[in-house]
């Protein structure tokens, strides 16, 4: 059987070969010519008119200018009518809003879509930009654990160790939130210190960057910085406590901490089981279907 398919099978493809040298055999008789310099358009080519880009662009643009048939200028009509063509070439015609630049005076075309567009250019975005009021403290834009605690915002556990000793102790501080020009690097930079007590300002660091110390050169009044080092009876204070995850002190728990118990087994979860597990065998429990576990 494998054998007879076999033999049809190179029959079969013999047969079309011979087919399609015969079609070509005889369109290669009475080939199409180009229509602007006559030379035969090969067989593979057939559909187009022209045997290459150069003579269709000689045959269809004379003295610079494009020769179109009355059915090519009905297509096009059409497509700049915007019929058949879908929302594309209708945006294009919708007509542009005439606007002025607020820096350079040009005069710039834009979409109605865009009139809230006041620069010509990016340059001229830069130059007419208020940058004044940007920068600033930013809460929660460093790497470290930050909270709320008691209203104040803690940037690292660090600092929510020292608010934490301060308050409990009666010392009476505050969040900075004044800026401090400094150089670094040929440009102008702000340097907010973290707190204030009585006058003197603090700075709770982790490691020290490669700006700090232009920060603390050009600063202009009493700074103390704190490491962890400085703040070696505060941990100990606080761990002694609280513990050592002492960030579960954070108001609305920011950091996904296991702050409750699991109804099944006890162990700490962040919500009312510790496990998809314990949920169901408790829910299973209570509606009396199965064994308590």
């Amino acid at each position: 059987m494998e054998r007879i398919k076999q033999k049809w099978g190179s029959i079969g493809g013999q047969t079309t070969k011979k087919y399609w040298i015969k079609v070509r055999s005889q369109y290669n008789k009475n080939p199409k010519c180009c229509k602007e310099c006559g030379k035969p358009i090969e067989y593979d080519k057939q559909r187009n008119n022209f045997c290459s880009h150069s003579c269709s662009a000689t045959f269809n643009q004379k003295d610079g200018k494009r020769v179109c048939s009355e059915q090519q200028k009905q297509v096009l009509s059409k497509m700049y009518k915007g019929i058949g063509f879908g929302n594309t070439i209708q945006r294009r015609l919708i007509p542009k809003l005439k606007k002025s630049c607020v820096v350079c005076g040009k005069i710039f075309f834009v979409s109605p879509s865009q009139n809230y567009r006041k620069f010509c250019s990016r340059k001229c975005s830069f130059e007419g930009q208020d940058y004044s009021k940007c920068g600033g403290i930013r809460i929660g834009s460093g790497r470290s654990k930050s909270g709320w605690y008691k209203g104040v915002f803690c940037n690292s556990s660090y600092e929510l160790a020292w608010v934490i000793f301060n308050l409990e102790h009666g010392f009476a501080f505050k969040r900075n939130t004044d800026g401090f020009d400094y150089e670094f690097e040929g440009k102008i930079h702000k340097y907010y210190p973290d707190f204030i007590i009585a006058g003197v300002y603090y700075e709770i660091k982790g490691y020290e960057m490669p700006n700090d110390k232009f920060k603390w050169k050009s600063f202009p009044h009493k700074l103390e910085i704190l490491f962890k080092n400085d703040l070696k009876e505060v941990l100990e204070y606080v761990k002694s406590k609280y513990g050592n995850d002492f960030i579960k002190l954070y108001e609305g728990n920011p950091h996904n901490d296991r702050l409750n118990k699991c109804l099944k087994c006890g162990k700490p979860a962040k919500n009312k089981f510790c496990s998809r597990k314990c949920g169901g065998i408790f829910l299973h429990n209570i509606s009396g279907n199965g064994v308590t576990g």
